[in-house]
């Protein structure tokens, strides 16, 4: 029977946002954070007993 491990990570992820989108810069980072957790089930599905993340904080740099 294989162990069982906890694996606890911290990502911050830049990237570039359209603020014409219509999307709230919170409402993105959720759809990246809800990429970001789909991409794990899908490539680990086998091994993830569980995965528990949130939104911590999200900062818009203005580039003028």
């Amino acid at each position: 029977m294989p162990n069982t491990i906890e694996i606890k990570l911290s990502v911050d992820i830049e990237m570039n946002y359209d603020s014409f989108s219509g999307r709230t810069p919170e409402e993105f980072a959720e759809l990246v954070h809800d990429d970001v957790i789909s991409a794990i089930w899908e490539m680990r599905d086998e091994e993830v007993i569980g995965l528990y993340t949130d939104v911590k904080k999200v900062t818009t740099f203005d580039e003028h």
